[in-house]
């Protein structure tokens, strides 16, 4: 007979606390936070379950393995050798891929990585959109910043000194160039930097975050783009762990990535980055309405040029036509509904601006090779 769970101990962040206490209680199950309990309770309780956060190496982590306690732990590997507890973390890789691709549509050819002096958890971010830009040709950089205070990174502290040596560092890029930094904290602290030393964001620097924490990306100068970071799925796969180990005859995974959800479209990347400002009209005005039934007549009627100039512009700078550029918009944003959201196929084909539902299935099919259906099956966490 498998047991059932009643009480689980939790430490988790605040980005996870609201969705892993949420899952938790929809299981019908009680939850004690650590955080308020405080570890003692360990020594006063049996605790058969628990989803934590602490890294491996951790007292309390070792103290509840050493109690037999059926733990799932949630946070970013760092080497599969030391993990005994599976452990669900952000696919970094992925998120990478998410921004490097987001600045890519964009046109850019210079990257770079902002963050703290050690890279720790974030290697795999860096390391990762540090090599797409190197194969793709790109030049790429890395910012560490050396700003610390007792062995720690503090955001706020010695701001002086990050302006100093993100200027520095800045002068030898080549412009404009596309930042990704290894959290919304950091991308603020940049668009505070640049706005003091009055370098234009997005048309120099366009910046993106990871995270969507909006006390840093809507407080500031400049609304910051985003990616966006899928705490619900995370907290579900804990919870679908957890009734796992109850169940000693299926098997479990030690390393799951959650695989980021989006990108949010914000100022900080709202450009073309090209010299045409013909073309720079264009996109904008092309990103602000896709959603709309605009067309490629429509969008020309928005810029100084005739239709075959601004074709012209498209191929020369970005080696595509305005119709592929604007389905592309509208596929990607299908793409995201479709694993998102459990809108229709015709409710979809209306929000992305495409005509007709028939129309979206042909366009669609010719991007991604597959179905909009299948993609859903394919792609939607369950």
């Amino acid at each position: 007979m498998i047991e059932k769970i009643q009480t689980v101990v939790i430490h988790v962040n605040e980005l996870d606390l609201e969705t892993v206490v949420f899952e938790c209680k929809a299981m019908g199950w009680t939850v004690i936070n650590l955080s308020i309990t405080g570890v003692s309770i360990l020594e006063k309780s049996k605790i058969d379950y628990a989803i934590i956060d602490y890294q491996p190496n951790d007292e309390t982590l070792i103290k509840l393995q050493n109690m037999n306690c059926k733990t799932i732990r949630m946070g970013q590997m760092i080497s599969t050798a030391i993990y005994d507890v599976p452990t669900i973390s952000h696919d970094l890789s992925a998120e990478a891929k998410f921004a490097f691709k987001h600045f890519q549509e964009r046109n850019f050819k210079s990257y770079a990585y902002f963050g703290s002096g050690s890279l720790g958890n974030f290697k795999e971010l860096c390391y990762k959109f540090i090599e797409l830009a190197e194969h793709t040709n790109c030049h790429a950089s890395v910012l560490r910043s050396k700003t610390r205070k007792g062995g720690k990174h503090v955001l706020h502290l010695c701001f002086d000194n990050r302006k100093a040596e993100f200027e520095a560092w800045l002068a030898d890029l080549p412009k404009p160039v596309a930042i990704l930094a290894s959290s919304d904290g950091e991308s603020g602290v940049l668009s505070e930097i640049c706005n003091q030393l009055n370098i234009s964001i997005p048309e120099t620097v366009a910046i993106i975050g990871r995270g969507n924490e909006l006390n840093w990306c809507m407080t500031g100068h400049i609304g910051l783009s985003t990616i966006e970071i899928d705490y619900e799925a995370r907290a579900k796969k804990a919870v679908q762990l957890l009734l796992k180990m109850v169940d000693k005859r299926k098997a479990i995974s030690k390393d799951i990535r959650i695989p980021p959800k989006k990108i949010i479209l914000r100022e900080s990347t709202d450009t073309i980055a090209t010299s045409e400002g013909e073309l720079v009209k264009a996109i904008r005005f092309m990103m602000k309405n896709y959603q709309k039934m605009i067309t490629v007549d429509s969008i020309v009627k928005h810029t100084s040029v005739s239709r075959r100039t601004l074709e012209r512009l498209f191929a020369s700078e970005l080696n595509t036509t305005i119709n592929e550029k604007l389905n592309q918009l509208r596929i990607k944003l299908c793409c995201e509904q479709l694993v998102n959201t459990k809108k229709t196929i015709i409710k979809i084909s209306k929000s992305c601006g495409f005509s007709s539902s028939v129309y979206l299935q042909q366009i669609f099919l010719k991007k991604r090779g597959i179905t909009p259906g299948a993609y859903r099956k394919k792609y939607q966490i369950k």
